[in-house]
């Protein structure tokens, strides 16, 4: 019985914890990608350019990337610059439920590790 305070102090502390945990959780989940397949599966860069123009009139290709497994495309249809999604294995058009903010951002680059000074 004693214990008892302590025990609910406990749990009203912990209680406003548990949805930052989760949320902590859920951002770690992996984030959606096109293809779980090595990247020796992809199509070549030509192949792909070609068939997207083939298939789906896209030719003119302004910026071109791999992101999440995805062969990302900006190009100007229809007199509008638009981003898509491509599956780098088949070529065929992904819809991301969350995709990234700029796919075309330079990635960060690690800082170069400092050497101990000697002396």
């Amino acid at each position: 019985m004693r214990h008892l305070p302590w025990l609910v102090l406990a749990a009203a502390l912990a209680a406003p914890a548990l949805p930052a945990a989760a949320q902590e959780q859920a951002a770690r989940k992996p984030k959606p990608t096109c293809t779980s397949e090595p990247t020796a599966a992809y199509l070549k860069h030509k192949v792909f350019k070609a068939k997207i123009a083939r298939d789906y009139g896209i030719a003119e290709i302004s910026r071109f990337t791999t992101t999440r497994k995805c062969f990302v495309v900006e190009a100007k249809v229809e007199g509008q610059l638009r981003v898509f999604y491509f599956n780098p294995v088949t070529g065929e058009p992904v819809d991301l439920p969350d995709p990234p903010k700029d796919p075309f951002a330079p990635k960060a680059q690690k800082a170069p590790a400092k050497k101990p000074a000697s002396g």
